[in-house]
């Protein structure tokens, strides 16, 4: 699952592979860990290579887990399948895929033990004392109450003692207003006005309550560089 370069080389925001193996911890030493230009979705990816396991031996001689992180991808989709927009370099898209010993009965709580362990990992970033991280069920990572991230768990098969599954994480990193912006004009654009209703402005933004789409205009997305401090 490789893809040409897309990118310039030394684009400011590529993973650096060396701080990446120095930073992470034990475990993941051992994990495959895919990093491309491009891809339509890194969910998709992990699903196509989790099927494609042999499930009688990965159900009792479980594979190391496999990321993959991507640049851009090209068909994102969060929740219900909305569509997650974010340009190069202005959010963390990545994905996990692993098999759990456990029946698809007992993953009831993997939702909520992903994204604490999502809390987890920001409380050890260098926030400010006033910065609120905090969850949202059933897949929302919140900061000062505006959406930080997205997680997405798709289940690829089951067994009787095992579950493979992908775990797709989004996090906004910068550029969210912008994007956000761009969304807004291509609404007018491609959405027809009806006799006496009012095109839609900046002031307007409001959308079903359940909406979980990155960047839409109905989101107020932080970017944790305002809650980090200064180095």
């Amino acid at each position: 699952m490789t893809s040409p370069p897309t990118f310039a080389p030394d684009a400011p925001w590529r993973i650096d592979r060396n701080r990446l193996a120095t930073l992470a911890e034990r475990p993941v030493h051992d994990w495959t860990i895919e990093i491309v230009d491009e891809t339509g979705s890194t969910n998709a990816d992990l699903m196509t290579h989790m099927r494609a396991l042999p499930r009688d031996i990965a159900q009792h001689d479980t594979p190391a887990p496999i990321a993959r992180v991507a640049y851009l991808q090209t068909a994102g989709r969060g929740r219900r399948g909305r569509a997650w927009l974010a340009e190069p370099g202005n959010a963390l898209l990545m994905s996990v895929g692993c098999v759990l010993k456990r029946p698809i009965e007992g993953l009831s709580g993997l939702s909520l033990a992903i994204g604490t362990t999502v809390l987890d990992a920001l409380g050890r970033l260098p926030l400010t004392p006033s910065a609120r991280p905090a969850l949202k069920w059933p897949n929302d990572v919140l900061l000062d109450d505006g959406k930080l991230a997205g997680i997405l768990i798709e289940t690829a098969w089951n067994a009787p003692g095992a579950t493979a599954v992908v775990i797709g994480i989004g996090m906004n990193l910068h550029g969210a207003e912008e994007l956000a912006t761009q969304v807004d004009d291509a609404n007018r654009q491609s959405a027809p006005t009806l006799p006496g209703m009012p095109h839609r402005t900046d002031a307007d933004r409001s959308c079903h309550p359940d909406c979980g789409r990155t960047a839409c205009p109905c989101v107020r997305v932080r970017t944790p560089h305002s809650a980090l401090h200064d180095t």
